[in-house]
Order: C-alpha cells, then structure tokens, then sequence
C-alpha cells in the first residue's frame, strides 16, 4: 500500500491519493489534475483558465487527444493507454539502483491541430532531488541531449534506462533564452528536428520544428509510504510546454501557443513573456550533429 501526495513546499497537504498495490507503488497510477467549471487545476499549483467566453483552452480548431468525453457523467476523464502513461525511476542514494519507481500520466494536457500537424502539450516532470536548484537552462539542454534516443514530446529528464529508436533525430537550436511564466523564472528554446540519416543525403532537411518552454511547478510531488518509519520523498517537478509543427506552418500557430502560455495561472498571477536571441548557424560544411549510436543487437522501440 502507498501512499502518493501533491504538496507545497512547507505547508499542508492539498491533495491525497490511497492506492493498494501487491509489490509496490508503481502499481498507482498519480492523476495531478481535472478540468472544472473554470479550466484545466492542476494540484502541482498552477492551473489554465478558459479563454475568456468560452469553454476551451486553445481555438477550436485544436482537439484535445489525452482527454475523452465520458458519456456515462459528461465529464473528461484521461486516457490511459500504455501512450499516455510514464514510469519515473529514482535512485535517491545514488547507488545505481532503482528507489523509488513513480507511475504517472505523460501529458498534462495534449492537443493536436485539426488540420495542420501541430501538437501543443503539457507535461509535469517530476525529477530526482539532487536536480532541485539546477539552472533551467542546464535541464532543457539534458532534455535536447535525450531527443536523439526518444520521440521528442517524451523525454525524461535524467533517465537512466537507454532508449532505442529506428530513426534518429538531432536538434537543431535556432534560438534560446530565458522566459517567464505566471510570474514565474523560465527558459525556452526553438529547434529544428532532423532525421539523422536524412541530413547525410540532404544538409538542410527537416522534419518539425519545434518550441520548449520549462518553468518550475509550485508544489512538489510527495511520496509518503504507509510504513511510517520510511521518511517522505520529495521530487521537484518541471513543467514543459510544447509545440511543434511541420517547419512551413510552424509560425501560423505559435500564437495560438502563446496564448496557451499566458493564461497559465500560478497564486492569481498569469503572462507570458519571451526573451530569445537567435543563435549562430553551424558554419558551411560542418558535420550533421550525431545521434547516440544504438546498443548492437538491441531492437527498436515501437
């Protein structure tokens, strides 16, 4: 038995979760947040109203894919295919070993365009404890570092386990900075994503063109074992926004985007506000970046 808790760093608890597990708490699965009258609340301390006179985050031309429409209540209740659910590994004392295994929805929130391939998606990240006050520019590059071995909406920060995928994919940084969010310090970064093997053949292909947006969550993800001669774990958890698209419609809906990023709302104050600096192109001829060569013998991921 387990016991999985939202909470705020030095004050009371403001949400609680009992599940029964045979072996471990990797059998609870942590839902952090619902839609209500008002918008998306999340229990990690911040939430995403509604734009203004209607019932949606995004325009309508954006259909939200982590969410279904119960038909028993009316209410959205989560999808929970093995696509929507992550597994976070912690080795607290540094052993290499795995201590604590968390199981947790991928996407706060995901939506996809209805015509074009954009995705806007929100992910809470709960990360190991000795990352607390690293720099956020430091933990969105750990994030590009990873892209190679994982599909790109994905990424774990500080993952241990290797991730194989059939086609390799390296990020090309266009720009960079620092951002805020709902009053809160952020960093963003633009990329271009390349097939590996496609750039051998062709220099400037692309296949999506992405923005990252990481700030950090009010509130903590607190783990408190039943057997209280355990102590409570808590991890610091990272909030990333995202949005990609195919590079030729890429700018006709970051203002959709955008918006998304300043109605989130953390203690009543909400905004957005970027400040990017494009960075410098590799120079003529230089090499493709290379992706992490994949362990031999090992399959690909599906």
């Amino acid at each position: 038995m387990c016991d999985v808790r939202s909470g705020k760093r030095g004050a009371g608890w403001i949400w609680r979760t009992v599940c029964v597990a045979v072996v471990s708490c990797a059998a609870c699965v942590a839902d952090r947040g619902a839609f209500g009258t008002t918008g998306y609340k999340s229990t990690y301390g911040y939430e995403v109203p509604f734009r203004s006179g209607t019932k949606s985050l995004l325009p309508p031309e954006w259909g939200i894919d982590n969410f279904r429409l119960d038909s028993d209540s009316g209410h959205w209740v989560r999808k929970d295919q093995d696509r929507y659910i992550t597994n976070y590994d912690f080795d607290n004392d540094g052993d290499g070993k795995t201590d604590r295994s968390l199981k947790s929805f991928t996407y706060a929130l995901r939506y996809e365009h209805r015509v074009h391939a954009g995705v806007i998606w929100l992910r809470e990240i709960p990360i190991a404890q000795k990352l607390r006050n690293k720099d956020l520019r430091v933990l969105l590059q750990t994030y590009l570092d990873e892209i190679a071995g994982a599909t790109y909406e994905t990424v774990n920060i500080g993952t241990t386990l290797p991730v194989v995928v059939e086609h390799r994919q390296a990020p090309v940084v266009l720009e960079e900075g620092p951002a805020t969010v709902a009053g809160q310090p952020g960093y963003a970064i633009t990329i271009d994503l390349a097939n590996i093997d496609e750039v051998t053949v062709a220099p400037h292909a692309r296949i999506m063109r992405i923005q990252l947006v990481m700030t950090r969550a009010p509130r903590d993800e607190i783990y408190e074992p039943m057997n209280t001669r355990n102590p409570r774990e808590a991890y610091p958890v990272i909030l990333l926004a995202g949005y990609s698209n195919l590079p030729k419609d890429f700018a006709k809906h970051l203002d959709d985007f955008h918006g998304f990023m300043r109605n989130m709302t953390v203690a009543g104050q909400s905004g957005f506000v970027l400040n990017v600096s494009p960075v410098a192109p590799a120079p003529a001829g230089a090499p493709a970046p290379a992706a992490a060569p994949a362990p031999a013998g090992a399959p690909a991921a599906k």
